[in-house]
């Protein structure tokens, strides 16, 4: 193109040499096959992340509809006069088709940094567009093309210089970790086994794709779990054993029930409040099916489903059964209404209450709210196992009349001081939480809600850090000897987490989730 149309040109941008300090020799020569060329994906977000700096005046021309070029001889026009430009630490190639300036390839150290491209005509429209070594792309409208790109050119370089030092090593840091993580993927196993090994502990390890999974024992009720990602392992493996430690050495000298869990959200509580549930009367039908269950099932299963069988596939003749005289019991025939002729089952009771019902396929109690139901196709009991059932259930019943009312006296005691011991247990935790900075929760739930010592029915919460939270669990009898030593368990909690930063949850080991757990030692 005549050198004379780029000069006279309406927009009056000379031709020459860009007027900006160029970067140094050693900066130059960071720009390497690796760094530039080899750019990962991580060093393309990174690099991203950084060129607001760079790009984001091009932000205040692009509106909802910005101007694409429809002149291709201005168009041309200004490439040409671009391409007349030159860097003082940027070499450039400028491609050419038909005279008109295609492509301009700038270059730091003999790596391509940066192209400006003609762009493909559409409807009679251009945009032409450059991109930089790390993806990022921009059309260039109209009224921008000259002005904007020479502002790129003129800071590309020194934005890029000033930057490539950390990029660099950060993507030594991604390559040393993804060697790290690498090892750690096929020899954690064996790192983990030697470390406990060394600590004298009781391990399970589950490995997944991105990390593996510890539980470590920690005495008969407690173990300590630890996520151990394989980006990581290699450079914190030296923290696991003096976390456990130090862990083990809390939960040997504090004697209270807890957990160290992440699990704020499932606190029925809100912060700085109680939850409380009443407690049932625990000397109605639910002590009724505690009593009974056990003694109902050891007299059927030895009296009737322990004796002799019907042979084959078989049902119980009820009429037979129906025929008999059973001192103490009364019968009472209950027929379906589809087949008034026969007998559905018949339902037993002693002194007018309900005891069981008796159908052609088995046994069902109802004298307590725990119902078993037995139902045999081929292992039907004989006539003779159904009537020595029915003949010995009166005796068996009254032979535990003693115990039963014993039971249930003693159950009412137990009651007593549990619903006393839920309110001390409340006033108590009021006082002495309310006096601390610490966010607190507490739960008093139905007694007859738990079972071992990590499900007592008394919660209280601690929050500790972000979602981790602290559970100190209370029974409603025998609580009174954890309360002077609550407040400095609760300050050696917030110390472990503090000084040691491998995250790890305390959990109870009897929870169905580690029924089947194999402990290797």
């Amino acid at each position: 193109m005549d050198t004379m149309i780029v000069k006279d040109w309406k927009y009056g941008l000379e031709p020459g040499m860009l007027d900006y300090e160029p970067i140094p020799e050693d900066s130059i020569a960071l720009f390497t096959p690796s760094s530039v060329g080899g750019c990962s994906e991580l060093a393309r977000r990174n690099w991203h992340a950084e060129d607001h700096a760079l790009l984001g005046h091009l932000d205040e021309r692009r509106g909802p509809k910005p101007d694409p070029w429809y002149n291709m001889r201005d168009l041309a026009c200004a490439l040409e006069l671009i391409a007349s430009w030159d860097c003082p630490d940027m070499e450039k190639e400028v491609r050419r088709e038909s005279g008109v300036v295609q492509e301009i390839d700038y270059f730091i150290n003999g790596q391509r940094v940066l192209w400006l491209e003609h762009g493909e005509e559409h409807e009679w429209s251009v945009y032409p567009l450059f991109t930089t070594f790390w993806g990022e792309s921009q059309e260039l409208t109209f009224k921008g093309l000259l002005e904007d790109f020479r502002r790129i050119l003129t800071n590309f370089s020194r934005f890029c210089g000033e930057r490539m030092p950390e990029m660099i090593a950060r993507e030594e840091r991604r390559a040393q970790n993804a060697q790290l993580k690498a090892i750690a993927q096929e020899h954690i196993a064996v790192l983990v086994a030697n470390l406990m090994n060394d600590g004298g502990f009781s391990y399970d390890l589950e490995e997944e794709s991105q990390r593996a999974l510890l539980w470590v024992r920690m005495g008969e009720n407690r173990l300590v779990e630890l996520s151990l990602p394989h980006a990581s392992f290699i450079k914190r493996m030296g923290e696991l054993l003096p976390t456990l430690q130090a862990v083990e050495g809390f939960l040997e000298q504090v004697k209270i029930p807890l957990t160290i869990d992440s699990n704020a959200a499932g606190i029925s509580a809100e912060w700085g409040s109680v939850y409380r549930e009443e407690l049932e009367d625990t000397t109605g039908r639910l002590f009724e099916s505690h009593f009974w269950s056990g003694p109902a099932m050891e007299y059927a299963n030895r009296v009737l489903f322990g004796g002799a069988k019907m042979e084959g596939k078989a049902w119980l003749d009820m009429e037979d059964v129906y025929s008999w005289d059973i001192p103490g019991l009364e019968v009472q025939v209950v027929r379906p209404y589809f087949r008034r002729g026969d007998i559905g089952h018949l339902d037993y009771s002693l002194g007018g209450r309900p005891m069981f019902s008796i159908s052609s396929k088995g046994l069902e109690y109802s004298f307590f709210p725990l119902v078993h139901v037995f139902q045999e196709d081929e292992d039907m009991p004989a006539l003779s196992a159904w009537r020595a059932f029915l003949e010995g259930f009166a005796d068996f019943y009254r032979s535990h009349q003693a115990d039963y009312q014993a039971a249930k006296l003693e159950a009412a005691k137990v009651l007593k001081l549990q619903r006393m011991g839920q309110q001390g247990l409340e006033a108590a935790l009021r006082t002495i939480m309310g006096q601390t900075g610490y966010e607190w929760a507490l739960e008093l739930r139905w007694v007859d809600m738990y079972k071992g010592e990590a499900e007592m029915p008394a919660r209280l919460y601690v929050r500790v850090k972000g979602k981790r939270v602290l559970t100190l669990f209370f029974d409603y009898v025998d609580f009174a000897e954890h309360l002077p030593v609550l407040l400095p368990a609760i300050s050696q909690v917030m110390q472990l987490v503090r000084e040691y930063r491998l995250p790890f949850r305390v959990l109870d080991s009897a929870a169905e989730e580690f029924a089947g757990v194999a402990w290797r030692r």
